[in-house]
């Protein structure tokens, strides 16, 4: 039987310039920095879609909160390689789509709990 707490979200790693690794994972906390400087998360994305270098530099500084000795944002511009930014943006949307539950598991759940899951309006 597969419950909410079961849905463990994935980190996805990434090499900073500096010769470091750090594991992005959007957990509560960075989902919350992300609403109070963007209003929601979509609109965090927006701006990431667009190419914004502080939204860039502010998701990637917000998914690595989680680490036990952090960076600041500054350090974060100063790690990042231009030339990375591409694979900066598409990290982040992993890491994003890494902590949500895919379909199978939300199935998985509503049957367990003798519910329908939600439909998706867009579909």
């Amino acid at each position: 039987m597969s419950t909410l707490k079961d849905v463990k979200p994935k980190k996805i790693a990434l090499p900073f310039n500096d010769g470091t690794e750090h594991e992005l994972l959007f957990t509560l906390n960075a989902l919350a920095l992300l609403e109070e400087k963007y209003g929601t998360v979509d609109a965090a994305f927006e701006e990431l879609n667009k190419g914004s270098f502080r939204a860039i530099r502010y998701m990637l500084w917000a998914a690595i909160q989680h680490e036990e000795q952090p960076l600041t944002e500054s350090q974060v511009g100063a790690r990042i390689d231009m030339a990375s930014l591409a694979e900066i943006s598409e990290s982040l949307s992993k890491a994003m789509d890494a902590g949500l539950p895919d379909e199978e598991q939300v199935k998985a759940l509503a049957a367990s709990e003798g519910t329908t899951p939600p439909v998706d309006p867009n579909m």
